[in-house]
């Protein structure tokens, strides 16, 4: 249900593996155009227009053989609680009890979507990343209620379409996204105190990422990071100084690739996934930052070519409106900056039991962001080293909320030479307590 970017981005790595589906939506056009783009990829699927799942919903099955009734109900539409609530209150209403109802969500807790259903066994979440073609991770999501069966069949539907499951608590942003906001918000506060964007994405591939930050938000959309942040912030607010440049894009119209360009400008009708710098580094892994500029470029509206570094013009304003407290990079530094972050929620997240190992955190970055680096990314902590971690909460603690740790953590980070072993003993202590 929701035939949009994501919807369809997900509906197309169904058809891909052959699976039959039904497509729904409440704009005939947006149908249309999804139907006709799933048709490229699978052929020999049949394409039959449909009465409508629910009233008010274009339906178009793509499969083999007769249309069948759904045995699970995949929901990619707005990001609103109330127009999902009514959206599965009347899925439940008209599809019978049977039938499993997943969203996938990236920001709402799921007890609180599916409350409206009261006590129902078959909902969950099931939170997709873009892009999904390539990115081999599902996040698996149960309520208070969710039955064990409900979890294995959206995990069997899950390996089906050659996707790994990870089990994740309800909690804000569930694991990536509790990762990746404290991650983008940072990117935008080194932006806006003089690190250029050709050192943040030459940090940001160091650290081990796959692309530049900038465009990361570009990629899933301003808007959609700027809502992952604020449930971050709005949970989260002792661990976060949201960064002005994000509601700065959005006053300035820069919504992202799809949206005629955020940072960076893009090719007209360019796809998530399509457009360039995504795929890259996926498909030549080998391949330098310094080297990338000289292979990705776009044009102005002059034909004149722009290093692919370049922010586009719009943003280099909001950028300059908002710059603050300018100081001179190094490229360690950055990469610090970067990867502290993260590495506070991933204790937090393993300590309070929204995922109970390191192997999940490993996972979560790998399958869901597209992390690289060999040895993992605990494996480049323990490179930063605990001494380095703690002289950087005593100097940015006071000043950036991202670098004041938890009082636990820190007292075990002192007390450990390496942040892994620091790490494992806040969590134990944390389960000791909580038990």
């Amino acid at each position: 249900m929701g035939a949009g970017i994501v919807g369809r981005a997900i509906a197309e790595v169904h058809v891909a593996h052959g699976l039959d589906l039904l497509l729904a939506d409440a704009n005939e056009a947006t149908l249309e155009s999804a139907a006709k783009a799933l048709r490229l990829i699978h052929p020999e699927h049949q394409t039959i227009v449909v009465p409508p799942m629910l009233p008010g919903l274009y339906s178009v099955w793509m499969g083999n053989g007769e249309p069948r009734a759904p045995e699970i109900v995949i929901e990619s539409i707005t990001e609103n609680l109330s127009a999902k609530q009514v959206l599965f209150t009347a899925a439940r209403k008209s599809l019978g009890s049977e039938v499993i109802l997943a969203s996938n969500t990236s920001n709402l807790r799921i007890n609180e979507l599916f409350s409206p259903l009261g006590n129902d066994s078959r909902c969950c979440g099931l939170h997709f990343f873009m892009p999904v073609a390539s990115r081999p991770l599902v996040e698996c999501i149960a309520s208070s209620a969710t039955s064990q069966e409900t979890i294995q069949r959206c995990t069997e539907l899950a390996t089906a379409i050659g996707k790994e499951t990870l089990r994740a608590g309800d909690s804000p942003g569930f694991v990536v996204n509790r990762m990746l906001a404290p991650y983008l918000n940072q990117s935008l506060l080194l932006l806006g105190q003089g690190v250029s964007a050709e050192l943040l994405e030459q940090a940001a591939l160091e650290f081990g990422m796959p692309l530049s930050p900038l465009r990361l938000i570009d990629t899933i959309g301003v808007r959609t990071a700027f809502d992952t942040g604020r449930v971050f912030w709005q949970s989260f607010p002792h661990r976060i100084d949201p960064a002005p440049i994000l509601p700065g894009m959005i006053k300035a119209g820069r919504l992202g690739a799809l949206h005629g360009g955020g940072f960076y400008d893009y090719p007209l009708g360019s796809e998530v996934g399509v457009f360039p710098g995504l795929n890259l580094p996926d498909s030549k892994p080998d391949l330098r930052a310094g080297q990338r500029a000289n292979v990705l470029s776009t044009s102005n509206d002059q034909g004149r070519k722009r290093n692919d570094y370049e922010l586009s013009c719009e943003a280099a304003m909001v950028v300059a409106k908002y710059e603050r407290d300018r100081r001179v990079w190094d490229i360690s530094d950055v990469v610090t900056r970067l990867a502290v972050p993260i590495w506070i929620e991933a204790a937090e997240l393993v300590a309070t039991g929204v995922v109970e190992t390191n192997e999940a955190i490993e996972l979560a970055l790998r399958g869901g962001l597209g992390y690289r680096r060999n040895g993992g990314f605990f494996g480049f902590i323990e490179q930063i080293g605990s001494e380095r971690m703690i002289q950087l909460f005593e100097q940015e603690g006071t000043l950036n909320r991202a670098f004041k740790v938890p009082e636990g953590l820190l007292s075990e980070l002192q007390r450990h030479d390496s942040p892994l072993r620091g790490m494992e003993a806040y969590v134990e202590v944390n389960r000791r307590i909580q038990d």
